[in-house]
This record gives C-alpha cells, structure tokens and sequence, in this order.
C-alpha cells in the first residue's frame, strides 16, 4: 500500500514538472509572438512611410501613380503620361507640368458616321456648360480625335488623392452630356430639313383641297 502511494505521488510530481515546463514553453511563445508582431508592425509602417508620399509633400509622379493606385486602378508611365485603364477605357495623366495636371480620356471619330460641324458645335456647347471638362479635336490628315481632358492643380499627393475619382467622373459626365447634345443637334437638323423639303405635287394638291 505504501509503494503505491510512493509510486502515484512519484508519477503527480513528474505530471507536475512537466506541466510547468510546458507553461513556461507558452509563456516563452506568447512573449516571442508579441515581440514578432511588434516588429512587423514596426516594418509595415516602415513600408509605408518609405512608399507613400507625405500629405503635404509637393506632387511628384510617384505621388500621382499612388493616388491612382489609391483609387483602386493600375498605373503604367511613361515620359509623358501615367496612365490606367478604367472600366476598360484608357485614361491618361499628363505628368510634364506638376503641379498641373491634365486628366485626359481620347476617343477616334468615324468622320464618316459622325456630323463633325455639329459634333464641334455640341463639344463646345458641353464645354461651356461645365466648368472644368473641356473637349477638343485633334485633327489630321487620316485621323480625328476627340479629347476630353479636366485641368487642375494639385499640389500635393492628398489633393490628387481626394480629386482624382471627381476628374474621372467629370471626364464620363462630359463625354454622356455631349452625346445628348449632338443628339438633339442631329434631330433638329433632321428636322428642319423636313420641313425646308418641298411636298411632291399630289401632295400639294390634296393640302390646298384641305385648306
């Protein structure tokens, strides 16, 4: 009776001893977690500040290429331009004058579907109804193209940052109202071709018996 007394306490001792390693082994764990978790956080922000321009910092094309990336798009340079890819249509940055800058989105004409006299009369008709989106030509021998661009003056990576997607939008709002206006320009003219046309001669006859 004794042994096996002796022999339990014997085998709750090494339990014990070998509980206690086993807590301090997790001590030893969680001390160690805390201190990684610690340095990455320190390295993250690390990352950060060596990556992201300052607030104030004046523009600078790495800071117009993160306000684009900010935005949720994929900026590609180039010596003239950054420019990403929204909603499968190419937007461009003119990166040559910082702190201005142009925010620029092209489109090819088919002169041959298109009125140009009255697609340039509706061009400048949304040029003077919204403030900062402009449109222009870009006309040669084989090509035109119609460009709608916002000019602005940013200054520092958090003004880009803030403005960027109101350029785009301003850019799309432009583009959307000119086609409605070249629209109406077309049915109007369509319209007044109506009425400039002659009637046919039977025609006439029959409004004379009407009157």
């Amino acid at each position: 009776m004794l042994i096996a007394v002796i022999f339990f306490a014997a085998i709750s001792a090494v339990m014990l001893v070998l509980l206690l390693r086993e807590d301090k082994k997790n001590d030893k764990l969680i001390e160690e977690n805390t201190w990684l978790n610690a340095k990455i956080g320190t390295l993250n922000e690390q990352i950060e500040k060596d990556t992201v321009p300052a607030v104030n910092a004046a523009l600078t094309v790495e800071g117009v290429m993160d306000a684009v990336r900010f935005a949720g798009y994929v900026p590609e340079q180039d010596d003239t331009w950054v420019r990403f890819m929204v909603a499968g249509e190419t937007f461009f940055i003119d990166i040559e004058r910082l702190p201005q800058l142009f925010v620029v989105r092209d489109y090819a004409v088919d002169t041959k579907e298109y009125d140009l006299d009255l697609l340039k009369h509706a061009a400048h008709m949304m040029s003077d109804d919204l403030i900062m989106v402009k449109a222009v030509f870009l006309e040669d021998v084989k090509t035109c193209t119609l460009r709608f661009f916002v000019a602005a003056m940013d200054r520092n990576y958090a003004s880009l940052k803030e403005n960027l997607l109101s350029y785009i939008n301003l850019i799309q709002e432009g583009r959307s109202r000119m086609g409605a206006m070249y629209d109406n320009l077309v049915k109007e003219k369509n319209e007044e071709t109506i009425a400039a046309t002659p009637l046919p001669p039977h025609l006439q006859s029959e409004k004379k018996v009407m009157s």
